[in-house]
């Protein structure tokens, strides 16, 4: 994020680190977005989409009552 507009060599910068290629498209490694433009939806950043489905959910825990302790 930056408060003034990207200088050109700024932009070089971003465009030579490239891209990731992830399974929904290629999103740029280093994006610049300015305050600005965040605050006005002029810029928005590109994020690579997460597959909740992948993890394991974790077991609920059983309501009612407090547990005892062993003294």
């Amino acid at each position: 994020m930056a408060l003034e507009p990207p200088t050109k060599p700024m932009i070089a910068e971003a465009a030579a680190a490239g891209f990731v290629e992830t399974g929904h498209g290629r999103i740029p490694r280093l994006q610049i977005l300015t305050i600005d433009g965040i605050l006005n939806y002029r810029d928005v950043p590109r994020l690579p989409v997460i597959d909740t489905t992948a993890f394991k959910k974790a077991p609920k825990e059983k309501q009612g009552g407090q547990g005892a302790l062993d003294l």
